[in-house]
């Protein structure tokens, strides 16, 4: 997981899916001023 600092602040605790396909995408999490985030995979 990668975490990055935000040059602004997110009050709630906020959940993002990003660049989405089929089988994969990316998940990100923010809260204060931190971002989090992966790729991900599916699996059949």
């Amino acid at each position: 997981m990668k975490v990055e600092t935000l040059a602004f602040a997110v009050d709630q605790l906020t959940w993002m899916f990003l660049d989405m396909t089929n089988d994969s995408g990316q998940i990100a999490l923010m809260w204060g001023k931190t971002l989090a985030g992966t790729s991900f995979t599916a699996g059949s």
